[in-house]
């Protein structure tokens, strides 16, 4: 990790900081494109400037932050910077971590924003070189939203609940090791997760798009649109969801008690002799909630590789 002061950090989160409570964001549509990343449109184009190729300093992110607070600070605001990215490797891109406590278990909210050149809607101002990545302007911005179950939780750092303590995760027959993951194989970890709940209670196919990541070792739950009021809905749900997925891992005790979880999940969770199962009351709220989500394409997406992902409700 490159160095940075403290003074860079503080001066990212005074931004956040002085967001008001009332500013809206000034974005538009929500995307996936063709690698099935995705990107939200924005009603301005920002000016990203030219990044060194070895990371992304912190002093020359604070200006940017400030033009993303400008057009999302509804998804930036109650976040921290996180000082040591993490995952390390993505050296190009903010992390952006935000607490939120659940019933029996502790979440984190992740926001980690992808700044290197985005393509074909953007226009380059200044070339790059062997030691920067271009100048450019764009309206969109890649991300990644992901809701995890951690252990603890400060401003600067997070240990996940990992699904398996040896760092790998089951996919049928066969284990991957994590730190070896490419996209195909992360996304394939995916939907083996999201399988293991009824087949219709997602409304896209997990083809196109899991709504569980296999990410930070365990499972966690994304947000494609994180404002406060779909995160507070996002953790409220995914919390059994979690405790579902991890028994089926592990033995649930090694992070909350049976009891615990019986006084606090009566209508969601039913506790048998020798497995946890979700209750149908439970899994017709996940299906209604899901159901919010679907994809568009028409012609011109076609040609890019897009999909457009609606929300209804928002």
């Amino acid at each position: 990790m490159p160095g940075f002061t403290m003074k860079e950090v503080d001066r990212i989160n005074r931004i956040i900081e002085s967001i008001a409570s009332d500013r809206k964001n000034l974005t538009g549509e929500l995307y996936l494109n063709a690698i099935q990343n995705e990107f939200i449109t924005i009603r301005k184009n920002l000016h990203i400037p030219r990044i060194e190729a070895k990371c992304l300093d912190y002093s020359r992110a604070a200006g940017i932050v400030a033009d993303i607070a400008d057009v999302m600070p509804e998804f930036l605001r109650g976040h921290r910077l996180l000082e040591y990215r993490k995952p390390a490797a993505e050296q190009h891109s903010l992390h952006f971590l935000m607490k939120i406590p659940g019933r029996v278990l502790d979440f984190i909210h992740i926001l980690r924003i992808d700044l290197m050149f985005g393509g074909d809607s953007s226009n380059v101002v200044e070339r790059g070189d062997t030691n920067f990545y271009p100048s450019f302007r764009t309206n969109r911005l890649y991300y990644k939203s992901r809701t995890v179950p951690v252990r603890e939780a400060s401003e600067n750092d997070f240990e996940p609940l990992r699904l398996q303590e040896d760092e790998r995760v089951e996919s049928d027959n066969y284990f991957h090791t994590y730190a070896l993951f490419d996209e195909f194989e992360s996304r394939e970890a995916s939907k083996d997760l999201c399988a293991k709940f009824d087949a219709d209670i997602f409304n896209i196919s997990l083809d196109l798009y899991q709504f569980i990541s296999y990410d930070y070792f365990t499972a966690c739950m994304n947000v494609l649109y994180p404002v406060r009021t779909e995160l507070a809905s996002a953790v409220e749900l995914f919390e059994c969801m979690f405790i579902f997925l991890f028994s089926q891992y592990r033995n649930i005790e090694e992070i909350v008690p049976l009891e615990k979880i019986r006084g606090a999940f009566a209508a969601e969770i039913n506790c048998g002799a020798e497995r946890i199962t979700l209750t149908k009351e439970y899994i017709e709220r996940l299906k209604n909630y899901f159901s919010r989500f679907s994809m568009y394409r028409d012609e011109e997406m076609l040609l890019k590789g897009w999909r457009r992902i609606d929300i209804r409700g928002i």
